[in-house]
């Protein structure tokens, strides 16, 4: 089977014409061990530590306590030694056993992952495994792992994307509550973009193929690496998010430019748009008697906003602070779903750039052009407009765009400086860069 490749203490006493007994068990050339079920009962718990240092071990004719106390005693290792001198290396052991009879159930049950066997494997052994072969073929094995970080992967990749839009989605309340300035994003627009056309990418996550790389990866520490850490909530609110709330308040700032009402006289004046829409009869347009298109003011309860020309000389939303609003409001709607586009992916991979990945998952292709046109159906079905929207202009669709491209370059960059890996002789198993924004 060639388990062992290295030469242990017998064959290094044979090709010197010595006794066993006569080569140092630290021998420098000794790569290797094969201990007996029976010296495993003689030997100390510091023995036997520092017998698990080596990389090939074999354990013959083992008891089921003899198989425990290796088990348990590969669990408490904290630390590597090496014979070349090298610094003790701090490690952490995840302790696989495979069995089938009955003998073999405290030490299936004491390993991190107990794998029994279906076919011939007993009750017994079955019901302390944490993994059952039903082929009895440990290439299964393999298998089941890779299955396993496959959909570990999509559940952070769907969560990290799901959470991404709760920036863009709270900030114009706290924009509204602290600077007073006009709603950015009503609650039914809020649940029209997390209960509609954020489903199916969401969804779609769950399909996304395996990345080329994924068993290549050490494996997990489950005490520290689990769903939703701290990195995943840096890259979700304090990288993406962030990039989407500014894709939403340049859409909505712009869309207010175009009908007349600059972003600075918007500070302080969400009084003025939702009461003009309960009373328009009580606001007043300066200079009097003249056109709202050609209107240089509007007042109301003591509030003035002083008004520019409109881009567009649209006489329902020109000037009127109303109307102005919603569709600000529909452009915010639309800028986050465009950067939800560039999201969705980004978080298709952890490591892999997106061109290596392709596009293959046709539920997430599906998915993005289903948002698309949920959000186009919503703004120009006519009799929708009741939720809010309004059908905007083409030209309003356009200034989330440099942000989705700035999401996906952005992401691309930091992946491709993960996959550099740390530095040369820095002893780091990782750079900067992965420690901190990996999730």
């Amino acid at each position: 089977l060639e388990i062992i490749t290295n030469p242990p203490r017998r064959d290094i006493a044979a090709r010197e014409r010595v006794p066993i007994q006569d080569i140092d068990p630290d021998h420098p050339e000794i790569g290797a061990r094969v201990i007996k079920g029976v010296d495993v009962n003689q030997l100390s718990d510091v023995e036997l530590d520092h017998i698990l240092d080596y990389d090939q071990l074999v354990f013959a004719r083992t008891s089921p306590a003899n198989k425990l106390t290796i088990v348990k005693a590969l669990q408490e290792k904290r630390f590597k030694r090496y014979k070349d001198g090298k610094a003790p290396k701090r490690i952490k052991n995840i302790v696989a056993v495979t069995g089938d009879g009955v003998n073999d159930s405290p030490a299936l049950s004491q390993a991190d992952i107990g794998v029994a066997m279906g076919v011939v494997g007993s009750d017994v052994a079955k019901d302390a495994a944490d993994m059952i072969l039903l082929n009895d073929n440990f290439a299964s094995i393999v298998d089941g792992v890779e299955e396993g970080r496959l959909i570990f992967d999509n559940l952070k990749k769907s969560i990290a994307y799901t959470l991404s839009s709760n920036i863009p989605e709270i900030t114009p309340f706290l924009v509204f509550i602290v600077l007073q300035i006009p709603l950015g994003l009503t609650t039914v627009l809020i649940l029209l973009i997390d209960l509609g056309t954020d489903m199916l990418p969401a969804i779609s996550l769950a399909y996304e193929l395996k990345e080329a790389d994924i068993m290549m990866k050490p494996p997990r520490d489950s005490r520290i690496d689990r769903l939703v850490t701290r990195k995943l909530i840096s890259f979700s609110y304090g990288q993406i998010g962030v990039i989407q709330a500014c894709a939403g308040f340049y859409a909505y700032f712009v869309v207010f430019h175009d009908y007349g009402f600059p972003a600075g006289e918007l500070l302080g004046a969400a009084r003025l748009f939702t009461d003009y829409a309960d009373d328009p009869d009580s606001a007043t347009f300066n200079p009097p008697g003249t056109r709202t298109v050609d209107a240089t003011s509007v007042e109301l309860d003591g509030i003035t906003v002083n008004l520019i020309p409109c881009v567009f000389d649209d006489a329902d939303t020109c000037h009127i602070p109303d109307e102005a609003l919603i569709h600000a409001q529909s452009a915010f709607f639309v800028s986050i779903v465009i950067v939800q586009w560039a999201d969705v992916l980004a978080c298709r991979t952890r490591r892999l750039s997106i061109y290596h990945q392709g596009m293959r998952n046709w539920v997430l292709n599906l998915g993005l052009f289903e948002e698309t046109a949920l959000a186009a159906i919503l703004l120009y079905v006519p009799g929708v407009s009741v939720i809010g929207t309004r059908p905007i202009r083409f030209v309003h669709w356009l200034p989330a765009l440099p942000f989705a491209m700035m999401i996906v370059i952005y992401d691309e960059i930091r992946k491709g400086l993960i996959r550099m890996g740390p530095p040369k002789g820095s002893g780091k198993s990782m750079n900067l860069v992965e420690e901190y924004t990996y999730y």
